[in-house]
């Protein structure tokens, strides 16, 4: 056998060897014993403490929720977590975040989003100003629109006025026959 090709296998050797020292050393033990996972992930997550107390928890101390709570987001989307707040709520106070970074996390414009949730585009509408100075978050009547909501292409042209009816050429007869290419009331006179 040619020395090279000796050379090439020891070197070759070498890389599964220590290849396979790394990657028992690496990979814990639990690793693939279920599926592809560590098994032992299972109890150190369960064993953590609960962060979120929901918005149950918060309904019983505070009687007038946002009305984001009534469409299914919870107190702690834009709280925080809160379950350390219901064990001892003098010690462990929230840090409300009021900058304008927060409401648009949910309210910047998105094509993708259904045509009825309230969205903004965050760089042309009041840029210099936060969401709160002008919105309430827990208001205690809806808030009335002080600029034009922006409107969809459907919307446009659900509320842009009629076009007038066109009438009739003159000299075209009363108008109950309707002759090919001729306009008559309501556009051209055409065999639908």
């Amino acid at each position: 056998m040619a020395p090279q090709v000796v050379r090439i296998g020891i070197v070759f050797l070498l890389l599964i060897a220590i290849f396979t020292g790394l990657k028992s050393a690496t990979v814990p033990k639990s690793f693939g014993q279920v599926g592809h996972y560590r098994n032992d992930a299972v109890a150190s997550l369960a064993s953590r403490g609960i962060k979120y107390a929901g918005k149950e928890a918060c309904a019983t101390c505070h009687e007038e929720l946002s009305p984001h709570t009534q469409k299914g987001v919870s107190c702690e989307t834009c709280h925080g977590p809160g379950a350390a707040h219901v064990d001892d709520f003098d010690a462990n106070k929230f840090t409300i975040n009021r900058s304008r970074a927060a409401c648009t996390v949910c309210h910047s414009m998105i094509s993708a989003r259904r045509e009825n949730f309230p969205q903004i585009d965050a760089v042309n509408h009041n840029p210099d100003k936060r969401c709160v100075d002008c919105h309430s978050v827990h208001p205690k009547q809806p808030p009335k629109p002080t600029t034009p909501a922006v409107k969809t292409p459907a919307d446009a042209k659900q509320s842009a006025p009629a076009k007038p009816a066109e009438k009739t050429p003159t000299g075209a007869g009363s108008g109950a026959e309707k002759k090919e290419g001729e306009f008559h009331e309501g556009g051209e006179g055409h065999e639908e």
